[in-house]
């Protein structure tokens, strides 16, 4: 099969249509509307073709597909473009918060794997560590999912992180279950100052991340000593009865 002919095979499914409407002036649409699926079309393209890049993301129609990965005019590949370099670590100071960002994705627009650690799509955008989380679940596209969501909406809180790649952004699970955002960088784990929540269903994952604003710990509430029991008899139960009957005086002698 020739190199045009593979690359409509590929891109039809996604972008929900048959091949035959693959024309040059088509509108990418379908999954391909959406970041999971130009996610998933560059990890297919990067295994297919050796090309990837932001042209996979920017192309509006199938023209424009077909020329970033196979060259004008559909001839050879053009060369893969370089990897955007990763962003430095954000610097301490930066725009006055609060920032908010929130994300929510369909289950299934990640792809099916058969093999989580072989497919490219899940290399590309998640670290070792969430792929070892992710296959030990019940359900490991749900926790994929909520992934992605913590990633973009990091992405939409903090525009310092818009270059870095989403396999140098990890959800890490602490051994209190809860659930923190780091930065992978130069062969280490740098934790990011920013409050993440997720949440996943069958269906649908979501996530929102908070930035900009800085959280005290609460203080620890003090225990208070519960009280002791009082016996139903014996002393307690003597001073209770004389402070009624003090009661009942001093009602009787406001009555006279």
């Amino acid at each position: 099969m020739d190199k045009p002919a593979r690359l409509r095979q590929l891109v039809a499914p996604l972008a929900g249509v048959g091949e035959a409407d693959l024309t040059r002036s088509a509108r990418l649409a379908g999954r391909l509307k959406t970041s999971i699926g130009r996610a998933t079309l560059d990890a297919v393209l990067r295994r297919e073709f050796g090309t990837a890049g932001t042209a996979v993301y920017r192309a509006a129609t199938y023209g424009d597909l077909e020329d970033a990965v196979l060259g004008g005019g559909g001839g050879s590949p053009a060369a893969a473009p370089a990897a955007a370099p990763s962003a430095p670590a954000p610097a301490a100071e930066a725009a006055p918060g609060p920032w908010c960002g929130i994300d929510i994705e369909r289950v299934d627009d990640l792809p099916a794997a058969a093999d989580y650690w072989d497919a490219e799509f899940y290399r590309t955008h998640f670290t070792p560590d969430e792929i070892a989380y992710c296959v030990r679940q019940e359900a490991p596209r749900e926790h994929f999912a909520a992934r992605w969501c913590a990633k973009e909406a990091l992405r939409k809180c903090d525009a310092r992180y818009l270059r870095v790649g989403f396999a140098e952004i990890e959800v890490v699970v602490g051994e209190d279950g809860a659930v923190r955002l780091a930065h992978l960088r130069d062969g280490r784990r740098a934790p990011l100052p920013h409050g993440v929540s997720l949440s996943h269903s069958a269906g649908m994952a979501a996530a929102v991340v908070l930035g900009g604003v800085a959280v005290a710990a609460p203080d620890p509430v003090p225990s208070v000593p519960a009280a002791p029991a009082r016996p139903a008899g014996g002393r307690g139960g003597l001073t209770t009865l004389i402070a009624l009957a003090a009661l009942g005086l001093a009602v009787w002698g406001l009555l006279r």
